[in-house]
């Protein structure tokens, strides 16, 4: 992939200059040069610590094509011809037996219908007040179904009151859907409602769908109204002109989908922002334009910065399984520059977290693609530090400056002078079981029991000699030490502040 940029970027280029644009080319940057790379890990690790990063269930623009969350941004709206559905919900009583009576709601996705947990009303709208507190039956859903945290949700849903429901519009009855629809996730919050997911990431229909299961959500809209039609629960259609979300890369129509991502809290971000145009210290002109900012942020939603592509920012979290923290790490937490350098190296994956000098020495010393009069040292100190780094300069010092500063994993075989050279930011005895293929790149307290019983004449040399201050009775000898041990040392602890290799992340896309 990394072959394929300079060949895209030549292209880009070319076309640029064609067009007459002039440009300084001594200053073209790509997007996942080391500096931005670095700025993105930065910025991130800063807004976290100030709380205004955040993963959770959320609603999110959900292109089905490409598989993967999307911004606002990247929504691009565009007019269709459409129909809105009347369906009518049986009212039940305590028994759930149906009443006779109904209520009738309008939607332009029925698919989504099977993923109800409520019915909103206005408070105060009169048509209305009898029905609050009572249950409909959800027509055509699953008696049961499962919330996207596997809790069993009935088919009998409740009818709630809430303002945001407009008696005017409508039939002022409004099915909530908190998992498909941004409105309804915010009504199911204050309501304490479950979220149903009824399709999955291609938007196919999943079992909550029941005997829809299996079929793309336009296939199941089709089959839906027809069933509601022969059931007589369609009221009645119509055919309606409306704005339509599609994914700015794909072109498919954005479907709003219940997802754990990750979020900038940009309502507190707002804050400030709003205040400065209403206390008058940043005045708009024309004036009408500022209504339009003011609604624009008055209403803005949580920006979600997640992406589910396979290349791009790492996001730099790190999990730990002991206790579920978060550890956010940039390079802020090394001394000097050269250690920073090598985090960087590791953080934009030219290197992974055990490696060897060869490694470093012959990325450090090789040309860079995007400035190919420098090598990439050298574009680390123009681009993205400022300023020579002598530990780096030549083979001798860097060579130093590993082995003092990077744990050395030791090996079984020193005659491997690849294994032997290992060196990396993993610093526990039990690593040393990984790299020479004794366990697994995941594992358990009894996979390095087994492995050191079978193996204890052969590794005793390195607890007692390499890996001092480590005694081999106290930890591998004893499972309950043992597990402890790795849950503070191979898991990440959160306490020590350390990276270690068995922790999860994601991907960010830098917008």
């Amino acid at each position: 992939m990394w072959q394929w940029v300079p060949v895209a970027r030549d292209t880009i280029k070319k076309q640029i200059e064609t067009i007459g644009a002039s440009c300084d080319w001594s200053r073209q940057r790509f997007t996942l040069d080391e500096g931005f790379a670095r700025a993105v890990r930065e910025a991130f690790s800063k807004l976290f610590r100030e709380g205004l990063i955040y993963k959770a269930p959320y609603i999110v623009n959900w292109d089905p094509k490409d598989r993967t969350a999307i911004s606002d941004l990247e929504v691009e709206y565009e007019e269709e011809k459409g129909n809105l559905w009347y369906i009518k919900y049986p009212v039940v009583d305590e028994s759930g037996k149906e009443t006779g009576e109904y209520i009738i709601v309008a939607t332009t996705r029925p698919e989504t219908m099977l993923g109800d947990t409520a019915v909103a009303v206005h408070p105060d709208d009169e048509r209305y007040k009898k029905f609050i507190g009572k249950k409909l039956k959800l027509p055509l859903a699953p008696e049961v179904r499962k919330a996207w945290d596997g809790k069993e949700v009935s088919n009998l849903i409740p009818v709630i009151a809430d303002e945001y429901v407009d008696p005017e519009y409508g039939t002022g009855a409004v099915k909530i859907t908190p998992a498909h629809d941004p409105n309804d996730f915010e009504v199911g919050q204050r309501h304490n409602l479950p979220m149903v997911i009824v399709m999955d990431e291609s938007a196919v229909m999943n079992e909550n769908a029941g005997r829809f299961k299996g079929l793309d959500r336009y296939e199941a809209r089709k089959e839906i109204v027809k069933e509601l039609e022969n059931s007589g629960l369609l009221e009645k259609v119509e055919e309606i002109i409306h704005n339509v979300g599609h994914s700015q890369r794909s072109g498919a129509v954005v479907e709003p989908y219940l997802s754990i991502q990750w979020f900038v809290n940009t309502k507190k971000l707002s804050e400030n922002a709003i205040k400065v145009v209403e206390d008058g210290n940043i005045r708009f002109i024309p004036e009408n334009w500022k209504k339009t900012y003011l609604n624009w942020m008055c209403e803005i939603r949580d920006w979600c910065i997640s992406r589910q592509i396979w290349w791009g920012h790492r996001i730099p979290v790190w999990e730990c399984r002991n206790c579920g923290n978060y550890n956010v790490f940039s390079d802020e937490i090394f001394q000097s520059d050269a250690q920073k350098v090598i985090f960087n190296m590791y953080g934009d994956t030219r290197i992974g977290q055990i490696f060897s000098y060869k490694e470093v020495k012959d990325y450090l010393y090789d040309k860079n693609f995007n400035q190919p009069d420098k090598t990439n040292l050298q574009f680390y100190e123009t681009f993205v530090f400022g300023r020579e780094i002598f530990q780096l300069k030549d083979e001798e010092s860097l060579k130093s400056f590993l082995d003092e500063n990077f744990t050395k994993v030791p090996v079984l075989n020193p005659e491997n002078t690849e294994d032997k050279d290992k060196i990396g930011f993993v610093p526990h005895a039990v690593f040393y079981l990984y790299i020479n293929g004794l366990i697994g790149k995941t594992f358990n307290e009894e996979d390095v029991f087994s492995a050191y019983q079978k193996n204890k004449e052969k590794i005793k040399h390195i607890y007692s000699t390499v890996l001092k201050g480590i005694k081999k009775e106290e930890i591998l000898e004893d499972r309950k030490k043992l597990k402890k041990w790795l849950y503070d040392h191979a898991y990440g602890n959160c306490k020590n502040g350390r990276i270690f290799l068995y922790r999860d992340a994601g991907q960010i896309q830098h917008n």
